[in-house]
């Protein structure tokens, strides 16, 4: 498509979910990327964990021409098709990482999912550490490093916002950012998955839990008439899924 947020080329598959939803609704993930869009400044720096497609990438992209962009795809399909989208529209404020976050660097299997949606589409944004029931074909062998290695090889001097969507991964991700964290005070937009945490062996108030140590503060982002609203969430009150805008105030 060429109209991507108005006026930039994405490639994208109708049979998958995701390229679906991107296709007919404009947006696969609209609230956040308004929050996004709400917090970012042109001089800021971005971190993309779980780049999947590039639906984060690229629209941060087009709105940091003095910042940066650095996006982690670790499996091989995705990040071709990362790649392509970020040179479809020529952006070099952009830096690709095929690689994996977590506690510390080494290699892991990673698997993907076998869902189906009621269209008939399926979802390749997926792909995990940690086997289940349905996420259970291995997709290949990956590189894992650490957000703190990773952000000192690219020699970020700032980071003001990241956002983490890694399917079971996160606690081992934020595990490994100890350093990011204190040093930049990141606002943070995380997916927080019921299914996908105890897959990986944790709950969801351990995982918001792991970072209130640096001074966050939870909101819940969801969609609103106007763009996005915010509303305040306790590890208490916690759905079964949600985005969560993570914020040191």
């Amino acid at each position: 498509m060429s109209d991507f947020d108005g006026d930039l080329r994405f490639q994208l598959a109708l049979n998958e979910h995701m390229g679906s939803q991107i296709f007919w609704r404009g947006y696969y993930s609209e609230p956040q990327l308004q929050f996004l869009a709400h917090m970012l400044e042109s001089d800021h720096s971005f971190i993309d964990v779980g780049a999947n497609h590039g639906e984060f990438t690229v629209f941060a992209a087009k709105r940091l021409p003095r910042g940066r962009v650095v996006a982690f795809e670790p499996t091989s399909r995705l990040f071709e098709r990362l790649t392509a989208n970020v040179a479809h529209n020529a952006f070099e404020n952009v830096v690709l990482k095929q690689q994996g976050l977590s506690a510390e660097a080494g290699i892991a299997t990673i698997y993907s999912s076998t869902h189906k949606y009621a269209d008939g589409t399926f979802n390749s944004g997926l792909p995990s550490l940690f086997p289940e029931a349905n996420r259970a074909n291995v997709v290949e062998t990956i590189e894992l490093t650490t957000l703190d290695q990773a952000v000192e090889e690219v020699g970020l001097s700032r980071l003001d916002i990241i956002k983490m969507d890694i399917e079971g991964a996160e606690m081992a991700a934020l595990q490994g950012a100890a350093k990011t964290l204190s040093a930049f005070r990141p606002t943070i937009i995380l997916e927080v998955n019921q299914s996908t945490c105890m897959s990986a062996g944790y709950t969801m108030q351990a995982l918001l839990g792991s970072i209130e140590p640096y001074g966050y503060k939870f909101f819940r982002i969801d969609s609103s008439a106007a763009s996005f609203a915010l509303s305040p969430l306790s590890k208490a009150n916690l759905n079964s899924f949600q985005n969560v805008a993570c914020i040191i105030s």
